[in-house]
């Protein structure tokens, strides 16, 4: 008698299905459309990095270029670090300069207006092909509202460097919704400078952003505070002619900022924060973003460099103020 051995078909779930490129109907279900089309999307197809499974993207932002309190060598300790991996990317997340001529913190400022808008064209220069939105914040909008038919900073600024045909410009406190590209994978995502009160809860206004826009991640600057959670829920995907409940993680995250503590900060006690900006990482092969903190990832700013080697460094000149 022969026993005829026979393999068993090995089971291929939904995901594999996906993976595989097999489903010819993929779709989810976040709720019900009211409008399919409204917009279309920019999509930012990021290099992945050298030797790893990621592309990575850096949020940059209050950076209040002007003010008494700028963080200057560890903001152009971060232009070094991007500068020399040409594979990263940067978002500007606004409050790029001061602007304190148009506001009641005039002390805090200790650089002219035209100068402080120099200074971070020349600061920007060394990574601007690696610029791929620049958000205008609340400082921003001061001079939008001053000069009201003039060109929005952001614009001018691009101008300046030369980019203005290739990074997204919102224009004065605008969000951006776009699409990472890493790899094989999408990543939709929304960035947006914000205006908020909520220093010491972070989650109050992130909470409001999920509400309003489902998206895996969605980042906020103003507050001057890194600050990263994450939002489970359930929802509905569709492969093919079959229906399956859905797990979806979308990932909340506010910039920090590049300044010292300023003196109206100390008045109202507001909290201490981390100087620098968060980078995210979007995997190339699966489904998934990390993020972390640039100084914890690459200990950016801690090797002892002072503004003027890193000047020397990125190639910028003498800056005295004409």
């Amino acid at each position: 008698m022969v026993i005829k051995m026979v393999k068993k078909k090995k089971e291929v779930t939904p995901f594999q299905k996906l993976s595989l490129k097999k489903s010819k109907t993929i779709r989810s279900y976040p709720g019900i459309s009211l409008d399919m089309a409204e917009n279309e999307l920019p999509i930012f197809d990021i290099p992945v990095v050298p030797g790893k499974k990621y592309s990575e993207l850096f949020f940059v932002g209050d950076l209040h270029i002007g003010s008494i309190g700028f963080a200057e060598r560890q903001f152009l300790s971060y232009v070094n670090f991007i500068k020399k991996n040409p594979s990263r990317r940067v978002i500007l997340m606004g409050d790029l300069v001061e602007v304190g001529d148009l506001s009641r913190y005039l002390p805090e400022q200790r650089e002219s207006f035209k100068y402080q808008l120099q200074r971070c064209i020349t600061y920007l220069e060394p990574i601007k092909d690696q610029i791929l939105i620049i958000l205008e914040g609340n400082h921003e909008e001061r001079y939008a509202k001053e000069a009201k038919q003039a060109i929005n900073l952001s614009r001018y600024i691009a101008l300046e460097l030369g980019i203005h045909k290739t990074v997204k410009l919102p224009g004065p406190q605008k969000g951006q919704l776009c699409i990472i590209k890493a790899g094989d994978q999408y990543y939709p995502i929304y960035v947006i400078h914000g205006s908020t009160g909520a220093i010491y809860q972070a989650a109050t206004q992130l909470k409001r952003m999920a509400f309003r826009t489902k998206v895996p991640l969605v980042a906020h600057g103003h507050i001057h505070k890194y600050y990263t959670e994450s939002y489970v829920f359930e929802s509905v995907t569709q492969f093919d002619d079959k229906f399956y409940k859905a797990i979806y993680e979308q990932i909340w995250l506010t910039t920090g900022a590049f300044v010292k503590d300023l003196g109206y900060a100390e008045q109202k006690s507001y909290p201490l924060t981390k100087i620098g900006a968060p980078a995210g990482r979007f995997f190339r092969t699966y489904n998934a973003i990390s993020i972390g903190f640039g100084r914890d990832l690459y200990q950016i700013g801690l090797d002892g460099k002072s503004v003027k080697e890193l000047k020397k460094e990125l190639g910028i000149g003498a800056d005295e103020e004409t």
